[in-house]
């Protein structure tokens, strides 16, 4: 399965959190739960934030929920390398242009499996 690590966009596993509360961190993002993948490309496209930064965000979100305040625990476990495939994505996007609809958008997948092919 390493077609998928070449060419899969940055995977998280997790579940849907409550809404993204922004604060002055995270001010420049759109609200992180209800953007749509639209909202996330163009602001990609108009270099607000990078694929990095998002990632950022939606980690420091999984871990807002999941492990402090309402200690959720429905998180189980994140790709240990999304920051580094956002990087790769971000320079890919800076040099080549983005390849699909989906290029640097950060995914959370539910009842997902892991596996080290999957990757």
């Amino acid at each position: 399965m390493k077609f998928w690590r070449g060419y899969s966009t940055v995977i998280l596993v997790a579940v849907s959190v409550p809404s993204f509360t922004c604060n002055t961190k995270f001010d420049r993002y759109p609200d992180l739960y209800e953007a749509t993948i639209q909202d996330l490309q163009s602001g990609l496209d108009a270099n607000e934030y990078s694929s990095v930064d998002l990632v950022t965000a939606y980690l420091a979100r999984i871990d807002e929920v999941n492990t402090q305040g309402a200690n959720l625990r429905a998180v189980l476990e994140t790709n240990r390398h999304a920051l580094e495939q956002a990087a790769a994505l971000d320079l890919e996007r800076r040099t080549k242009g983005k390849r699909s609809p989906l290029h640097g958008i950060p995914i959370l997948l539910k009842d997902n499996i892991a596996t080290l092919a999957t990757e």
